[in-house]
């Protein structure tokens, strides 16, 4: 079965909510109740508190063009051409979501109904919307944590980078849900407008988790959709233990892994997951997961999935045998890392990660990275307090340099780096501390921007203003390569050819540039006859 079809199909399809309780909130509440706000110039945050069918109520209303908006997203992701295919897609998912819908809790049904009726959006949509991975399978993620004498202070440490298909679309529609709960424990959720289900959560008992789709061969629909399943946990369980129950005591859908910390066990488990058995993986210290078991047989094992699982693991272990301290810095260049074993092979980082979140149980601190770039572990993690019931800001973590080097990428929407922004975000991150892999000048990277977007003089100016004599042959390399670029676009051969000859007489370990050079001027001399 194609399971791209039976995603927002239904044209015709009505699903029912539920009876349960239900009072319609008057508008004037919302401000004591529920309110959005900012995290950073990028992530919006929603407070929600109060009944079911409250929380979810204020959701709808508050979020209101944000949850058509991703609804209208998806219809085009997955429809595709409008065909034949439509309304056997349409058949095909009123029968799998029935088969789910009648496993959700009631207090989540609720839930959803209020959504449907603050937003104006049809409960079938945002029912599909939190059946999401169960109908569409995606998998890409990795989890990590870390624990004990490594950190330093016993600590535990929990890393994830959230790896979606359809990035291009989805890479900027997370939002961070505060959720305090008239029954169970508040959390803190990095999720998507309209969804009630949780793949990247903390409690206020420090009780951490992050989902990975596994390949299985044992799926089915009928049972909780895994997103709500794993809401149940964050908001009633505050131990690996109670956790376990939960997911023993629930019908199940497909195959997952689900990386839990906890504060209270001080340590990190795997739970492999499938609609028929539940096993805990266990480990020294430090485990690592992607999108494949240990014990439960897969229905694929990809060579990524692996390497993923491995690298993470492989990382932690390198700077804890160092005798160096894994602290939420390390934590944030293993989610950026970027290395593979072959060509095309999703690396930890990779343009699906469309968020990444590091938590510390422990401590009670989230430090999140979304909304900004692809990947989004190269961007800005913002940190925060979770206590008390509240998130207080703590400070951020410099950024990768591969963040600026990706301002003009073309998997962003046209108008997104605006010439604006770049100059304002460059500026804001320049002077900050490298991490890790070396970090580029400011008027290195806004001439670089510029050349892309056809501004040569502009480009030109900012380039040349590059002081390289501290920062070693390959900055030096970079720069005179792009003033090639620039001055033969903008018709100056002869300085172009400059330029040129010093990059050719460079040292042979800088090949790059050189061949980039060459092609510049084989290219311009193809043009020029």
């Amino acid at each position: 079965m194609n399971k791209a079809l039976v995603l927002f199909l239904l044209p015709f399809l009505v699903l029912c909510g539920c009876s349960g309780d239900r009072n319609t909130p008057s508008v004037e509440a919302i401000g004591g109740k529920a309110h959005v706000s900012q995290l950073s110039e990028n992530l919006p945050m929603i407070l929600l508190e109060g009944t079911s069918y409250e929380i979810g109520f204020y959701h709808g209303r508050l979020l209101k063009e944000m949850i058509e908006e991703l609804v209208q997203t998806m219809d085009e992701i997955v429809l595709g051409d409008r065909s034949i295919k439509r309304l056997a897609g349409s058949f095909i998912a009123r029968s799998n979501i029935l088969e789910m819908k009648k496993h959700i809790p009631t207090e989540f049904m609720l839930e959803m109904e209020g959504i449907s009726d603050g937003s104006g959006v049809a409960f079938d949509k945002i029912l599909m919307l939190n059946a999401f991975d169960d109908l569409y399978n995606l998998s890409g993620c990795t989890n990590v944590a870390v624990w004990g004498s490594g950190t330093g202070s016993s600590e535990l440490i929990h890393g994830r980078n959230l790896d979606y298909d359809f990035a291009k679309k989805l890479w900027d529609k997370g939002i961070v849900f505060l959720v305090k709960p008239v029954d169970g424990i508040a959390f803190v959720s990095l999720g998507f407008p309209g969804m009630v289900g949780v793949v990247s959560a903390m409690n206020a008992e420090g009780l951490s988790l992050g989902s990975m789709t596994s390949s299985r061969v044992n799926n089915t629909f009928d049972g909780v959709p895994t997103q709500i399943l794993y809401r149940q946990i964050i908001q009633n369980a505050s131990t690996i233990s109670e956790s376990h129950e939960i997911l023993l005591s629930s019908e199940r859908t497909i195959g997952n892994n689900l990386l839990i910390a906890s504060a209270k066990d001080a340590k990190a488990v795997v739970f492999e997951i499938d609609s028929k058995e539940v096993l805990i993986r266990e480990s020294m210290n430090v485990i690592s997961a992607a999108n494949h078991f240990s014990f439960l047989h897969n229905d694929s094992k990809s060579t990524g999935s692996v390497f993923r699982e491995t690298r993470a693991r492989e990382l932690i272990t390198r700077i804890t045998d160092s005798e160096s301290i894994v602290d939420t810095l390390e934590m944030a260049k293993i989610l950026a890392d970027r290395v593979t074993e072959r060509e095309h092979m999703h690396t930890i980082a990779n343009q699906s990660t469309i968020h990444s979140v590091i938590f510390l149980p422990s401590q009670k601190q989230i430090w999140f990275a979304a909304n900004e770039v692809l990947p989004a572990s190269f961007g800005m993690y913002y940190g925060f307090e979770f206590m008390d019931g509240n998130l207080t800001e703590i400070g951020y973590l410099p950024v990768d340099y591969y963040y600026l080097d990706n301002l003009s990428r073309t998997y962003y929407p046209e108008d997104y780096w605006t010439i604006e922004r770049v100059f304002s975000t460059v500026e804001k991150y320049a002077s900050q501390e490298k991490r890790g892999f070396g970090f580029y000048i400011q008027d290195m990277e806004i001439g670089a921007f510029l050349l892309k977007k056809g501004l040569y003089v502009e480009a030109i100016s900012h380039i040349e203003r590059v002081d390289t004599e501290a920062r070693g042959k390959w900055t030096k390399a970079r720069k005179l390569t792009l003033l090639v670029e620039a001055y033969l676009f903008a018709g100056n051969a002869e300085r172009a050819e400059e330029f040129a000859g010093e990059v050719l007489e460079m040292d042979d370990d800088l090949s790059y540039y050189k061949n980039r050079v060459r092609e510049f001027l084989e290219k311009h001399s193809q043009i020029a006859n």
